[in-house]
């Protein structure tokens, strides 16, 4: 007789892997204005880590600790919309 689990039908959340430290809302500020820097237009582009959010609830309020995508919204001062993006979490090598 098998079992429910050897027959594959159990659902599993992906095993998360863990990082050293966390990436938080401050950290992908500093890296989108470090990216918009380099343009003459992104420059005047105002906004800091208080207007980045997570879209999904991740453990510890604005950061996360494991490796994975992440979707995050952008208010952007100024404009009635956020904007959404995807950003992806690396352990370094």
């Amino acid at each position: 007789m098998l079992s429910a689990a050897a027959g594959g039908n159990e659902k599993r959340e992906p095993q998360k892997v863990a990082i050293y430290g966390s990436v938080s809302t401050t950290d992908i500020a500093t890296n989108l204005k470090a990216i918009l820097a380099e343009d003459e237009q992104g420059k005047r582009v105002v906004f800091g880590p208080e207007d980045i959010t997570f879209v999904k609830k991740t453990e510890e309020k604005d950061q996360v600790k494991h490796v994975g995508t992440f979707e995050i919204d952008i208010k952007v001062k100024g404009a009635s919309d956020a904007v959404r993006r995807t950003i992806r979490v690396n352990a370094q090598g």
